[in-house]
């Protein structure tokens, strides 16, 4: 080229000398002329040079330590890292060669992207560099675009991590964009530490749009600000500005990630974002606004943290809103606006906007908390407002303020207003001012809070005419302004309070005189009243004892305070909740019923008790003859209900069941009874997870199409079951126990194939207590070809319910109380049971093979297994289940010289004694302390056990416990004992003197008893309980007179839908239609389970009797003669005149009423005795 020829002869002249002075100056002008030209072209050829060509690499140096080159991109090295930066291409690594020294900064250049500086165990020393772009930039200049598929992360690492890598610097790092529209990603990698130094702050800067990914590494990179995101990649990033990050981030919330302090406000961009300050502080250092919402439909939710400026007076505002539809939302934030300034301020020409201030503090000491002019809303919930002109100002739009802790104050004096625009400083805590702008009348709600003014009213409202600034009355007012909470430091606020609100002494606003009922501090002449005013979310909180009937409308949902007081309905159900309501109840206090067939609660919406206490004080039913009176249910749930701990239910009565979840009928279309669509839920579900529930017949009973679920809770009865299921129940835990008048814990029944009464009952947890042999849990099933199911797989049982367990807990553990529980392995079982304990198998199959474990407990060694025969196994041993069930665990106890067993432990002797009557044999002559010992007696012929006794040396009696009739076992004492056993002849043990139990010899139905239990006309309901106050039913009485002649053969069909062919009483039914001594009740029906009525009862005597003439019968009077029903009048004359039936202690007769048991008994032993004669 021209260029190099000239180049290798720049000796030679480029022209051929100077002329003298005599020479022709025109000549002289020719020859700079040429000059001037060949040093163009040389600049245009040296511009046209490739880059590389101007910092050309070496590639022929020898390398090691002949190398005095700084930098190396392949095979090429440089003389300085700044040619080596200057000369790299997308995606190579420059790699640092020795330690450097820089005064200027090292940059990539041109619109390259994807550079590594590698720091290859070396390091670069910058701390003398001053450019702000710090000691290594890397970054793309303008006009660069990202290539797609190509990685363009600007990089730095150290691939010799164990040696150098750092770089240091005021600023070490900066990575940049030229063009924010692309992203560019830098990362520090292993190995490299920055180091900063001097008056710096971060050890990596990022500009325009690059971003470093998080780590937590890389956030303590930039120590000012650092805005994390997470992109639509979900890789979280790092930005240097808010704007940049906000462009980035996917879900549009921001994270600053340390105090910041610059020059950049907080602008919204064209988006609605989320900046976490992060509890961290936001230092503004220019003099107009922080915050700027600056687009249409555009807003900004900034919380936790602190936002300030750093300037003597902010010119537009803390956050300025001047545009269409912008939201901005300030929660748990404190922002500083210094000078006469406005905190937050709207334009009265824009439209929609939206503040929310939320648990936050607005500090404006010399200015305006709040301007307003333009329609909207603002909402001030639990925030602080401290300003000097005027806390909120509003001149359009709706304020609603709120919550406690809320708190605003001016301490400035009203100052004149010259301009016809702008706040007013009228020092109001909260003004609302008609100036008849575009975004119409301005509103104001205030439920709570303090608001104070050192120098004018607290709150004000309005008229002004920006016309000729002048100030007027507002004459409906209270139309637009609303007060019903807070206190105030100006008593004007009463022009504005809402109906049933006054103030106190004090300035605050509390409820009016006479308010049975609050919402917030506004109170309400009747409970109704409040409700139908409470909106989504209020509470309403009872102030007096109340009497109505509640109804808590469709798609309402409030909370009620019982407040210590009590509700007491006045003819209908107390509280009822409709479809679609939702009601919480919470604190103390006390919901009443006091009418028939009515409860306290009769949910078919959404109820939650959080605490209370729930009855039916004038309850009376305790059995059919009474239930007429006033009988029903506490709780009726036909939605969804969850009951938790602090509640209380209780009633007296036994005939209706105390809480009744689901439906009576569930085809019934009377909502009280039956589902109805649209009315009640088609699925009621009950959770109980607490509280205290004690009466009823059932105390809890799961109906039709039901589910309930216990978690916790106390559950007491007396009458018949704890819980009664007829569909889905499960237990989880709690406390179940009932007296011995009740007949079981727990009762489960379906009802055929009917899916709402599927009768599946799962126990996962509890304990379940009844005294006696009485069962845990009984079954009720009516009807094929559905079973009632039951299930244990967990819980702690009084009796045994191991025809229940779950089929994978084998093993019934009995402790020594006689608690039983289930276990899946014997282990677990013989520890559930103790030492006194037992352990059986749950399984029917006598052939189940166990395997014995080897047990261990402390201070013992186990010994071997042993049966009642006496025969021994060992642990380990496999032996049917029906050798398991006779199982004792035998422990030898350890001395105190050793943990284990001793060949020379002592032992102590054991001696038997007996009167003669028969023999007492032991299983040992001599033991060691804690042996278990078995006893075997047998009386003689004609001779039965009196009394087994066995006592240590001093005398002290030892426990004994039965195994069987013959065999009985102890646990040896550290001394000698003595096993006495006495005898005595059969039948000389001293019997009990009644039959039953529950009838004493005084009671007068005694006699009676005793004659139909002797002659076999009436049993008891179990071996020692006869029951005579419970109801007698219409097919026991068939049963009764079936079994009184002789139990004949039956031919005749069942005509009674409700007879089962196979239920107990078919055939006695059956017989007794067919002699017509029985009708049905209609519809087809016999009403077997019903109860019978004394002219029912009478009746049918009479009818057996073979319907004796009774018109010249005389008939006693009793005061309720006229009440027998027209076909029983015969009867009960009959019944009466045959000394049958008597009246009552008050000379009634009660022909409805129901008979009991005991008045059963005496009607059939006068029947009786009467036949016989």
């Amino acid at each position: 080229m021209g260029l190099s020829l000239s180049i290798q002869e720049r000796d030679k002249p480029l022209w051929t000398g100077w002329r003298t002075k005599s020479n022709d100056v025109k000549e002289c002008l020719e020859v700079k002329k040429r000059l001037l030209a060949s040093l163009m072209c040389l600049c245009l050829l040296v511009g046209l040079l490739p880059a590389t060509a101007l910092a050309a690499g070496a590639t022929d140096c020898p390398g090691g330590d002949e190398c005095n080159h700084e930098a190396a991109i392949g095979n090429t090295h440089y003389g300085t890292l700044k040619e080596a930066m200057g000369a790299a291409k997308n995606g190579e690594t420059v790699d640092l060669l020795r330690n450097v020294t820089l005064t200027k900064s090292v940059e990539t250049v041109r619109k390259v992207s994807g550079i590594t500086l590698d720091l290859n165990g070396h390091n670069i020393d910058g701390t003398a560099v001053t450019s702000s772009n710090g000691v290594v930039w890397m970054g793309t200049k303008y006009g660069w675009k990202p290539v797609e598929g190509t990685d363009n992360t600007m990089k730095i690492i150290n691939s010799v991590s164990d040696q150098g890598g750092e770089i240091k610097g005021t600023l070490p790092v900066q990575f940049s964009t030229g063009d924010s529209r692309y992203p560019i990603p830098g990362e520090i990698g292993e190995g490299v530490t920055l180091t900063v130094t001097g008056d710096g702050t971060d050890a990596v800067q990022l500009k325009s749009s690059a971003y470093l990914v998080y780590s937590e590494n890389s956030r303590d990179y930039i120590k000012n600000g650092g805005f994390k995101v997470t992109a639509a990649d979900g890789i979280e990033r790092i930005y240097g500005s808010y704007a940049n990050a906000a462009k980035a981030a996917y879900n549009g919330v921001v994270t600053m990630l340390h105090d910041y302090s610059g020059k950049a406000s907080i602008s919204s961009g064209n988006r609605v974002g989320v900046l976490d300050l992060g509890g961290n502080t936001f230092t503004y250092l220019n003099p107009d606004k922080i915050i700027e919402i600056n687009y249409d439909n555009a807003g900004i939710t900034i919380q936790n943290g602190t936002l300030t400026a750093n300037a003597e007076v902010l010119s537009e505002g803390g956050v300025t809103a001047l545009y269409n539809n912008t939201t901005l939302v300030l929660e748990r934030v404190t922002m500083n606006v210094p000078g006469n300034s406005y905190g937050i301020v709207t334009n009265g020409t824009n439209t929609g906007n939206t503040i929310t201030l939320k648990d936050s503090t607005l500090n404006v000491p010399d200015g305006y908390g709040i301007y307003f002019p333009s329609s909207g809303s603002v909402t001030i919930e639990d925030s602080v407002i401290n300003a000097k002109y005027s806390g909120v100002q509003m001149c359009s739009g709706s304020l609603t303020v709120k919550g406690d802790k809320t708190a605003i104050t001016t301490t400035g004096k009203p100052q004149p207003k010259t301009e016809n625009d702008g706040a007013i400083a009228d020092g109001a805590a909260i003004s609302v001012i008609n100036r008849s702008y575009s975004g119409g009348t301005p509103t104001m709600s205030i439920t709570g809070g303090t608001f104070s003014s050192e120098n004018a009213y607290a709150v004000k409202a309005y008229t002004f005419n920006n016309t000729n600034n002048i100030e007027g009355k507002w004459e409906n007012a209270k139309d637009f302004v609303s007060i019903s909470g807070g206190t105030f430091s100006s008593d004007n606020v009463t022009d504005y309070l809402d109906d049933g609100c006054k103030l106190d002494d004090t300035g605050s606003v509390v409820p009016s005189d006479n308010s049975v009922a609050s919402i917030g501090n506004k109170g309400y002449r009747s409970l109704k009243a409040a409700i139908t005013e409470a909106k989504a979310g209020d509470t309403v909180t009872l102030l007096e004892n109340v009497t109505e009937d509640v109804t808590i409308p469709a798609k309402t949902t409030i909370t009620l305070d019982l407040n210590g007081k009590t509700l007491k309905n006045s003819l209908e159900d107390t509280i009822t909740v409709e479809y679609g309501a939702s009601l919480t109840i919470q604190g103390d206090g006390t919901v009443d019923n006091t009418s028939h067939a009515r409860a306290a609660i009769y949910n078919n919406g959404t109820v939650v008790l959080n605490g209370g206490q729930y009855t039916r004080s004038a309850e009376t039913g305790q059995d059919a003859e009474t239930s007429g009176k006033n009988s029903y249910y506490n709780i009726l749930n036909h939605g969804s209900m969850t009951i938790n701990n602090g509640v209380t239910v209780s009633q007296s009565g036994g005939f209706s069941s105390m809480i009744a979840n689901g439906y009576y009928n569930y085809t019934d279309k009377n909502p009280r009874n039956g589902y109805v669509k649209g009315t009640n839920h088609a699925k009621p579900e009950l959770v109980i997870t607490g509280g205290t529930f004690s009466g009823g017949l059932n105390t809890v009973k799961n109906d039709d199409g039901a589910k309930l679920t216990i978690v916790d809770g106390i559950f007491e009865n007396t009458k018949q079951a704890a819980v009664m299921n007829w569909n889905e129940a499960t237990i989880k835990g709690g406390s179940f126990s009932v007296q011995g008048s009740a007949g079981s814990v727990l009762v489960n029944g379906s009802n055929g194939a009917d899916t709402v009464d599927q009768g599946v009952l799962t126990i996962e947890g509890g304990t379940f207590t009844i005294p006696g042999d009485k069962p845990i849990i009984s079954i009720n099933q009516n009807g094929e070809p559905a079973e009632a199911k039951t299930t244990v797989k967990g819980g702690s049982y009084s009796s045994s319910v191991a025809k229940y367990a779950d089929p994978n807990l084998k093993f019934e553990a009995k402790d020594s109380n006689g608690i039983c529980t289930y276990h899946s392995t014997v282990e677990d079982a013989l520890d559930a049971a103790g030492i006194d304990g037992t352990v059986s198998t749950t399984e029917k199959n006598p052939n189940l093979e166990i395997t014995l474990p080897t047990p261990t407990k402390e201070g013992y060694t186990f010994l071997y297994w042993e049966a009642e025969n006496g025969t021994q196994y060992k642990g380990g041993q496999t032996v049917k289940a029906s050798v398991f069930q006779d199982l004792t665990a035998v422990w030898k106890k350890n001395s105190d010289s050793s943990s284990g067993s001793s060949d020379n432990e002592r032992t102590y002797a054991i001696i038997t004694e007996d009167n003669g009557h028969g023999s007492v044999t032991v299983s040992a002559d001599e033991a060691s302390a804690g042996t278990r010992i078995t006893v075997t007696v047998k009386p003689d012929a004609g001779y039965e056990l009196d009394e087994l006794t066995v006592t240590d040396a001093k005398n002290k009696d030892l426990k004994v416990t039965k195994r069987s009739e013959t065999t009985y076992t102890f646990h040896m004492a550290d001394s000698k004992v003595t096993v006495e056993a006495s005898f005595t002849k059969d039948g000389t043990i001293q019997k009990p003197d009644t039959r039953f139990d529950d009838v004493a010899k005084s009671a007068w139905y005694y006699k009676a008893v005793e004659y139909v239990a002797e002659n076999g006309i009436m049993s008891g309901v179990s071996a020692r309980e006869f029951a005579p106050n419970a109801g007698f039913s219409r097919a026991m009485l068939a049963q009764t007179l079936y079994a009184m002649s002789g139990k004949p053969a039956v031919k005749a069909e069942s005509i009674f839908a409700d007879v089962a062919a196979n239920a107990w009483y078919a055939d006695a039914v059956n017989w007794a239609a067919e002699k017509g001594y029985v009708s049905g009740v209609g519809d087809g029906k016999f009403a077997p389970d019903a109860s019978v009525t004394r002219e029912q009862m009478a009746l049918i005597l009479y009818r057996y009797a073979g319907s004796p003439d009774a018109s010249g019968m005389a008939q006693k009077e009793f005061t309720d003669s006229s009440s027998v029903s027209a076909y029983a009048v015969d009867a009960i004359r009959w019944a009466v005149h045959e000394g049958l039936i008597s009246g009552m202690e008050n000379n009634t007769l009660a022909p409805q009423g129901t008979a009991t048991r005991a008045q059963v008994a005496q009607i059939l032993m006068n029947f009786h005795q009467k036949l016989d004669k």
